[in-house]
């Protein structure tokens, strides 16, 4: 993007009382803690912490159908519990389908339902799935869906305008 850097920085002063240099020289400080506060607790190096975390077959569900269906069912379990402060269309998990699993991220949203790769479970582990759903699930990604199928007010725009901001 032409004076992208020029167009960040001015976009910036709106919402930021620092530079780009000194909000990433803040972000850096904040990352160098979590780890060193990772290293602390678990008496471990980082590297070889996230190698055993990542390696604890409790973070993982089977990879068989039952496993997949497991998964799914705790989805479902996460994005029930996601509350928003206005209505929308529920919101529905689906699997990827088998035929496009070998290209398909992990997570997307399309329509109203968030599809998830459930191809290989090694590469889905328990603990990233909050996340996950809870961002596939904010309002600003369904929004356009849910205001079509139900012809939402400008009131709801800008609640979800206020939600996001």
């Amino acid at each position: 993007m032409p004076d992208g850097t020029d167009y960040y920085t001015a976009r910036l002063v709106l919402i930021a009382d620092a530079t780009p240099t000194e909000i990433h020289k803040r972000g850096q400080t904040e990352i160098d803690e979590i780890h060193r506060r990772i290293t602390q607790v678990s008496a471990l190096e980082l590297d070889v912490f996230l190698n055993k975390t990542r390696q604890y077959p409790a973070n993982y569900k089977p990879n068989s159908h039952d496993g997949r269906q497991q998964y799914l069912s705790e989805a479902y379990d996460i994005i029930g519990q996601t509350q928003h402060d206005i209505a929308l269309p529920p919101l529905v998990v689906k699997r990827v389908d088998p035929y496009r699993a070998h290209y398909a991220p992990l997570f997307h949203y399309f329509g109203s339902a968030v599809h998830i790769n459930l191809d290989d479970m090694q590469r889905l582990p328990l603990y990233e799935m909050p996340t996950q759903l809870r961002f596939h699930s904010i309002p600003g990604l369904h929004f356009r869906s849910a205001r079509r199928e139900h012809k939402a007010s400008n009131e709801q725009l800008i609640a979800v305008a206020i939600y996001l901001a």
